[in-house]
């Protein structure tokens, strides 16, 4: 239950980022910060389960 409350909020801020990379850097930065979001949220995912 946790877990599913995790990712849900790590894909919204995923999104946002996008978002606001989309508003500020057009479809580039987009990307660029929705990758990044992407790989900080499964190391945090693989950080929480591993524990």
């Amino acid at each position: 239950m946790q877990l599913m409350v995790l990712i849900l909020v790590l894909f919204t801020l995923i999104s946002l980022a996008g978002f606001i990379g989309a508003f500020f850097f057009g479809a580039a930065g987009a990307v660029v910060l929705m990758v990044l979001g992407l790989t900080i949220s499964f190391i945090g995912i693989a950080f929480f389960t591993g524990r």
